[in-house]
């Protein structure tokens, strides 16, 4: 049977977790107390997400971030942090957790990271001998304001990555976060004019009261979301443009410079994106971001990892 697995050494933490995720699903949910534990339970059964504390004894979540990477890559991990370990939190999206949530927002935001996680696990079902003579496929979406959909379109541009064979396992749930970030930006932030503000004070759903009333007014309902990809056997291209006022990208902070701050920031989302794509960049106007991931190759850490799973 599906499940998702807790990882927590705090009985209360894990209570809390298990409540907010009964509320949002119907999967089964596991849990451990430790990384080790964690890890036995995957080997017997992979989950469809592991879900772990960042601070543990003995093995903490940066640690199992990594052994997971490595050992399952197609499953996703979200981290949960304390205050004040954002620049641990960036390290283990570096070594490849899929997101990570502050302890302080798991109400808020633990059900979303969860859900956005899960939709990048569809399979493709393109017969393998066809995807080999494919040299180039694009796809141009226009949408309204409808949050919901956001989901499934990230869902069919990972199937286009897949049937390209641009990204391995552990990239493919990366990519889909940054692909699900930038287009919840476009909707919220861009088309929308919502600020991270009013969205931490709503909840982020297409039907929360303050959405539903931006996207009946003019001139957010008359405002749509342009979603482009275009996929060579070497990369994917992904642009992805609202029609709001646009950002002075110019003043984001460095991310390489100084992480903690950038962690912290507002912007979220974009911290994401420049995680997890291999580049990106702005138009002049700022409404307007494109995607680049590169097809890689695969290494020996990829084809035969160590005994321990660690690099």
């Amino acid at each position: 049977m599906n499940y998702l697995l807790v990882v927590d050494d705090s009985a209360l933490d894990r209570q809390l977790v298990k409540s907010l995720l009964e509320r949002r699903f119907n999967h089964r949910l596991e849990y451990a107390s430790t990384g080790w534990e964690a890890l036995e339970q995957i080997e017997s059964h992979l989950p469809l997400a592991v879900i772990t504390d960042l601070q543990m004894p003995e093995m903490d979540g940066l640690e199992l971030t990594q052994i997971v990477r490595q050992r399952f890559p197609s499953v996703p991990v979200i981290l949960m942090t304390a205050f004040g370990s954002e620049t641990l939190a960036v390290e283990a999206l570096m070594r490849g957790a899929t997101d990570y949530v502050p302890k302080v927002k798991l109400a808020a935001e633990l059900g979303r990271a969860v859900e956005a996680a899960l939709s990048a696990t569809a399979a493709s079902g393109r017969d393998p001998r066809l995807q080999h003579c494919l040299r180039l496929e694009q796809a141009h979406f226009e949408l309204d304001n409808d949050a919901d959909l956001i989901p499934t379109l990230v869902d069919h541009l990972l199937q286009m990555t897949r049937e390209m064979a641009i990204v391995d396992e552990a990239d493919r749930l990366r990519l889909s976060k940054a692909l699900f970030e930038a287009l919840s930006n476009a909707v919220y932030h861009g088309n929308l004019e919502l600020s991270a503000e009013e969205l931490d004070s709503h909840s982020r759903t297409a039907g929360s009261e303050l959405v539903r009333q931006r996207r009946e007014q003019a001139p957010y309902r008359d405002r749509r979301l342009v979603v482009e990809a275009t996929l060579s056997p070497n990369e994917g291209r992904f642009v992805v443009r609202d029609q709001g006022p646009g950002f002075d990208y110019r003043s984001e902070p460095n991310l390489a410079a100084d992480l903690s701050r950038v962690a912290s920031n507002e912007r979220r989302g974009l911290v994401l994106i420049k995680l997890f794509v291999d580049d990106l960049c702005f138009n002049e106007r700022g409404n307007e971001i494109t995607l680049i991931k590169y097809k890689r190759p695969a290494t020996a850490s990829q084809t035969s990892p160590d005994r321990d799973g660690v690099a």
